[in-house]
């Protein structure tokens, strides 16, 4: 969960809309009751605080956001002398405590407040996430800030009091720990580049912790009525772009604009008034950091923004490619995840994301089915095994036409002789909306040998478009023609070259033109490429003299 005040986004706290929070009343006398104030629950940077309000002051416990069931944890419980936090038989006094999530969380895990003479002073009850893999070695944060609180990531026991852990000599205790980290505070005053290190559960790491300093002043100048100035030191030597949030409004400080004394400020309004404060985004998670790559804007218009997030994510300390599909879900960045995946190794990239579908939506699915069919044959044979299946689940339960009939000229590139059957059932289809599904079958019949359909199509081909067609003959031909491109048979080249010359029609404001989408499928059909790329194509002039050549032949 990047730590941000406004924005939730995993663990506990991603499940704020099913929490259940309890107040226990209690009888008083002839139907009296007392109510127990509802607890405050909110994210504290990779943990869950929750605040049980109390006559006199409050008493509040942290606990890690990614507990899951039957693991032990860690916690900091403070609350005035004589209460007790209990959850089950475990009970915790004010200080830190080592416990065990129940392994049947199905109701949720129960926090219970009690007084010194054991009455209830409020409870609430949580839904814990899914367990998740703990990283194999420790590992720090690329950037923390000082004074604030960061995860240090990896294998540990769940048991803060057996966790050493040193930031520049300094021993630091965890304020809560899973299986998967351990929260601590940076020390304060202190920024640049310190020596870490972290011991627990038999193993140890020895890292760098980069402290940071995020200062927010009035802006000095004048001029600049209502603007705030963030002031950044500490950054010396970094490499990475820095992520800084002031109210509501978020920014990059970019790499290259890092001077070499490490301290950069910048001036600007923001969002938030002269309440707002400012802060470093630290993530809490390897998906944080992917995040944060994800969302940074873009820096030169002549490079592609995927090949720009590509290039961010070469320079994270993990695979990005098995971390980044947990991002398509989110409808922000969701397709910016694909596309950068696919711009940083397609080859990796087609299998894994195809492995996801159909449960990650169909933006994905529009996405990454549409540039698998534009890929050249060698990248298409890599995935074609997870290609086809990705097709036939999509093909089970149809949310999209559009998609459907991606996949059915899918099936058409990787399928087999198993896969007519299913073929022949969309093309059996009637009915206005199942023309698209019905071209998609047939042409990917006819890729994978059916000689009737194949013998269909040039029966369509053969009928020319005379002067004066209307604007359904020439959609006709051009469906005609768009299906031979993705057979990519050649047989089907000199019924194409009949075409070339077909001219424009068109009714009122809508045109088609039949000759042009004829040039580009003998592109398709020479090229084996359904859709071929730009650089392949010719000139009218050109294809035609190519018909002639090969009319002669």
């Amino acid at each position: 969960m990047l730590q941000r005040r406004r924005t939730v986004t995993s663990g506990l706290i991603a499940l704020a809309g099913c929490l259940l929070i309890a107040g226990a009343g209690r009888a008083l006398a002839a139907g009296a009751v007392a109510v127990v104030p509802v607890p405050v629950i909110t994210p504290a940077a990779g943990m869950v605080e929750v605040q049980f309000p109390l006559d006199a002051g409050k008493a509040s416990v942290l606990i890690p956001d990614d507990i899951a069931a039957g693991e032990p944890f860690s916690g900091t419980f403070e609350a005035p002398k004589g209460y007790v936090l209990t959850q089950g038989t475990q009970r915790a006094r004010a200080g830190t405590f080592a416990w065990r999530v129940p392994t049947d969380v199905s109701e949720g895990v129960t926090f219970v407040l009690k007084d010194g003479a054991g009455l209830e002073k409020g409870r609430v009850n949580l839904r814990t996430p899914s367990a998740r893999q703990a990283d194999v070695s420790f590992r720090f944060p690329a950037l923390v800030q000082e004074g604030r609180t960061f995860p240090v990531h990896g294998p540990f026991d769940g048991n803060l009091h057996t966790t050493k852990l040193r930031v520049g000599g300094a021993a630091m205790r965890p304020i809560v720990e899973s299986v998967r980290k351990a929260v601590v505070r940076a020390p304060a005053r202190k920024v640049g580049v310190s020596a870490g290190v972290v011991r627990d559960a038999g193993h140890a790491t020895n890292g760098s912790v980069r402290s940071v300093s995020v200062e927010l002043t009035p802006a000095t100048d004048i001029g600049t009525g209502g603007a705030r100035r963030v002031t950044v030191a500490g950054l010396a030597g970094f490499t990475r772009d820095v992520p800084v949030e002031v109210g509501f409004d978020t920014f990059f400080v970019r790499a290259e604009e890092i001077p070499r004394d490490g301290t950069i400020s910048v001036e600007r309004r923001f969002r938030g008034g002269a309440g707002a404060s400012a802060s470093l985004m630290i993530p809490q998670s390897r998906r944080d950091e992917v995040e944060l790559v994800l969302r940074a804007p873009l820096r030169d218009r002549a490079v592609p923004l995927p090949v720009q997030h590509a290039a961010a994510l070469k320079k994270l300390d993990f695979d990005p490619l098995t971390v980044s599909p947990q991002l398509f879900a989110d409808p922000n960045i969701g397709g910016d995840a694909v596309f950068a995946m696919l711009a940083l190794d397609e080859t990796r990239a087609l299998p894994l994301i195809f492995e996801t579908m159909p449960e990650t939506g169909l933006s994905v699915q529009l996405i990454t089915f549409d540039y698998f069919i534009s890929r050249p044959a060698a990248v298409r044979t890599a995935a074609a095994k997870e290609a086809r299946e990705a097709a036939r689940r999509v093909l089970a339960r149809i949310l999209s036409s559009t998609n459907a009939e991606l996949a059915l000229y899918i099936l058409g590139l990787t399928g087999t002789d198993e896969d007519v059957p299913l073929l022949e059932k969309f093309y059996a289809r009637n009915g206005l909306t199942s023309l698209g599904l019905r071209d998609a079958s047939e042409a990917a019949l006819i890729r994978l040998g059916s000689r009737p359909h194949l013998e269909r199509l040039q029966a369509e081909l053969r009928q020319p478009l005379p002067a004066g067609s209307s604007y359904s003959e020439g959609v006709r031909t051009a469906r005609a023609l768009r299906k031979a491109g993705f057979a990519g048979k050649s047989e089907l080249l000199p019924l194409v070259c009949g075409h070339v010359d077909d001219r424009r029609v068109g009714d009122i404001d809508v045109f088609i033109e039949p000759g042009q989408v004829a040039q580009n499928q003998l592109a398709a059909i020479l090229g084996d490429a359904p859709m071929p790329p730009r650089e392949t194509r010719r000139t009218a002039a050109q294809w035609r003299a190519y018909c002639e050549e090969t009319a002669r032949r």
